[in-house]
């Protein structure tokens, strides 16, 4: 299990009430993007629902909960996506910041906490100068510690992206062979164990549906040939019997 990155805002100013939360939980969906927070809606009414933003009396954490102090109102974040920070380089950082940035302004007098869910990564005051401190350190390790950790920027068995030289990211696999993607162009590729062949993988597609479609499902077939990184095409022309030109 990884750890996903939590937040929360110590209002400190006038309280919100409900149905002021829940358009301030509108307006930071419609900035950010729905897909930014855990949002879930009344679709399927048996579901508990939630929005962006929501009032809550305390703040649980993997380590000691945090309760309010005198005069302050807490309000969760649901945010979606893996916690960054030293050690554990894997969330989307630029964004987490900006969500800060955006709650602070329109929360006057609050303060922002950022943390994980779990493995003990408790939240920690992510004020102007705790963004800081974390803005240099991705800028300067981004998020190759754990990228790395694949053992993509080995010396042994590295493949070069064609188009940018540079190593690629071993992302798994499965079966002997590797799912790879370069982080500077965004190409993906499936390296065949056997034979070091590359297959690239579309951009509409998962490296499972690819890796299935491509090693394991399609069998080969009579008067077949495989055409790398998309499907079986015909080798001769079934009307004509002659070569397929293309």
């Amino acid at each position: 299990m990884g750890v996903d990155a939590q937040m929360l805002v110590k209002n400190r100013g006038r309280h919100l009430n409900a149905d002021e939360v829940l358009m301030l939980s509108v307006d930071i969906a419609e900035a950010f993007g729905t897909d930014a927070f855990s949002i879930v809606n009344d679709d399927e009414p048996e579901n508990w629902c939630s929005h962006a933003l929501e009032i809550v009396e305390e703040y649980q954490q993997d380590g000691e909960d945090i309760l309010p102090e005198k005069g302050e109102q807490f309000i969760r974040v649901h945010l979606v996506g893996r916690y960054y920070g030293p050690g554990y380089e894997r969330g989307n950082l630029p964004k987490y910041i900006s969500i800060a940035n955006w709650l602070e302004v329109r929360l006057p007098n609050s303060l922002v906490f950022y943390g994980g869910d779990s493995s003990g990564i408790c939240a920690e005051l992510f004020d102007a100068k705790g963004r800081a401190k974390m803005w240099a350190h991705f800028c300067q390790y981004g998020h190759r510690p754990y990228t790395g950790a694949f053992g993509s920027f080995k010396n042994e068995d590295v493949t070069l992206c064609s188009f940018c030289k540079t190593p690629m990211i071993d992302t798994g696999g499965g079966g002997g062979d590797t799912y790879l993607y370069c982080a500077g162009c965004g190409k993906r590729c499936i390296k065949i164990g056997k034979t070091g062949e590359l297959v690239k993988v579309e951009h509409d597609e998962d490296y499972f549906a690819a890796h299935k479609r491509v090693v394991i499902c399609e069998p080969p077939m009579p008067n077949y040939e495989f055409d790398i990184g998309s499907r079986y095409r015909p080798l001769y022309d079934q009307a004509t019997g002659e070569r397929d030109p293309e």
